[in-house]
């Protein structure tokens, strides 16, 4: 039976691992209306590198966090090889007038907008409506990198980061069991 998008949008829309230098490429804030060093809801700010041809107006604003690194010697990764980064939603904005500098209103923000966060657009495109929950076509055997937002602990609904990807056949819909303690 398939899962209506509404039902786990939350878990999708702010969760994003990306390679080393792909945040470098997205639009920046330069600054805020006022000068200050962190911005926050209903604030302006100030982007650089917002392609001229873009209709986009929507943005949420990242910060690039910390590294998952490989636990082991895995699916053709070395221990201790960077797999990628977090990416750490702060908030997101709308353009208000286009331009390099471009200005933005923050309509929201989860943490502190700071001068260097990286705004990425809001679109539709590759996303489905639903999804159909499906075994993986191999056995697949790989580890939790990660529990967003901190916990160390996990239960039903939470975002949870694998060393496991496209590369090892991983699809969108495939499930996954959780068939070994953390405390071992």
């Amino acid at each position: 039976q398939s899962i209506p998008i509404d039902a786990i949008q939350q878990f999708l829309e702010q969760s994003i691992v990306l390679d080393e230098n792909e945040i470098e490429q997205w639009p920046y804030i330069i600054s805020s209306y006022d000068g200050h060093l962190m911005a926050s809801s209903g604030d302006i700010i100030y982007v650089s590198d917002i392609p001229k041809e873009s209709k986009i107006v929507k943005y949420s604003i990242y910060r690039k966090g910390a590294s998952y690194v490989a636990p082991k010697q895995a699916h053709g990764k070395v221990a201790g090889e960077i797999l990628g980064f977090e990416a750490l939603y702060i908030g997101d904005a709308i353009i208000q007038k286009r331009g390099d500098p471009a200005s933005a209103i923050i309509t929201i923000a989860d943490k502190e907008v700071m001068k260097g966060d990286r705004l990425f657009p809001h679109t539709n495109e590759g996303r489905t409506n639903e999804f159909v929950p499906r075994t993986t076509i191999n056995v697949m055997k790989g580890t939790i990198l990660s529990v967003l937002d901190g916990v160390s602990e996990i239960s039903q609904y939470q975002v949870v980061v694998l060393n496991l990807g496209k590369e090892q056949g991983l699809e969108v819909g495939n499930v996954l069991g959780v068939y070994q303690s953390g405390y071992v």
